[in-house]
């Protein structure tokens, strides 16, 4: 387990299947996920249920959880390249009322922090839908540099939508 100033963050449990049901198969998140269609509980269980390993699979899931031990969110680290040092990082509070309480960026600066120290990066990225003002606000806040747009990248709900990219690289 990570812990920061207000947040822990722990790999996924059997226990927060339910918790990931909802937040996976609410169309509001469909949009940076890409989903197209709901997951199924045996899909999440299965996924849950087995071993992931960062190095192994160039992927891993945290649950972020409040100072309480509350699930609030997930962390995903995703994309892993151990020969570039650099690793794409994706979060989400999934309720509302959990939303600008400076976990998020509390649930950041740990993984980043892991990621300097421990998994020994270069540079993290992102990307955010151009919309997200709340997320390209945090993640500048922590230090994310854009570095470009991709236009009309994603057909949500036959909207087209722009992507921006974001990195952070340590010198």
């Amino acid at each position: 387990m990570l812990k920061g100033t207000n947040i822990y963050l722990r790999p996924i449990e059997p226990a927060d299947i339910d918790l990931l049901y909802q937040w996976e198969n609410d169309p509001e998140n469909w949009a940076i996920s890409q989903s197209l269609i709901p997951f199924s509980r045996h899909t999440l269980s299965e996924y849950v249920l087995a071993e992931h390993d960062l190095v192994k699979d160039g992927q891993f899931r945290y649950m972020i959880c409040a100072a309480d031990m509350r699930p609030i969110g997930t962390l995903d680290l995703f994309e892993f390249n151990p020969i570039h040092s650099r690793c794409g990082i994706g979060i989400l509070i999934a309720r509302e009322e959990d939303r600008r309480k400076n976990f998020a960026s509390d649930a950041l600066r740990t993984a980043i922090e892991f990621g300097w120290e421990t998994l020994n990066l270069k540079q993290w990225w992102c990307t955010i839908l151009k919309s997200n003002e709340a997320s390209i606000s945090l993640f500048e806040k922590i230090g994310f540099v854009k570095c470009g747009e991709k236009v009309a990248w994603l057909n949500h709900g036959g909207k087209w939508i722009n992507l921006l990219d974001y990195q952070l690289i340590r010198e």
